[in-house]
């Protein structure tokens, strides 16, 4: 089968099909870093999530990323401050919504001159 025809009945596009097959890059990586927790202990978590969930108790996502925090902290994997993550990109978005608060205002001002 050509590159052509197997882009067309893989719904690929020519290019991409194309440019894998030239670096040899035939499997697809995923995006992100890798997770800290196996299949189990993920699966373990959910279990906990659904059996709250049944009971009426639906866990907020504050419950749930500490949930994700102390299994590994309980099975001593090691792993990232996740704290430190949040308050970085809470901080990054907190700009960038002063300055289109900004923008809006100037625009708005504008108008009515």
């Amino acid at each position: 089968m050509g590159v052509n025809q197997a882009a067309k009945t893989s719904s690929i596009p020519k290019t991409t099909l194309k440019r894998r097959i030239k670096t040899h890059n035939l499997t697809k990586g995923s995006l992100g870093p890798s997770s800290i927790l196996d299949c189990e202990n993920e699966s373990k978590i959910v279990a906990h999530i659904n059996k709250l969930e049944n009971r009426g108790f639906t866990p907020c996502r504050d419950s749930v990323k500490s949930l994700a925090y102390e299994l590994p902290e309980k099975l001593k994997i090691p792993h990232h401050d996740l704290n430190t993550r949040h308050h970085e990109t809470k901080r990054k978005s907190s700009a960038t919504k002063e300055k289109v608060y900004k923008k809006r205002k100037n625009a708005r001002g504008n108008l009515k001159k």
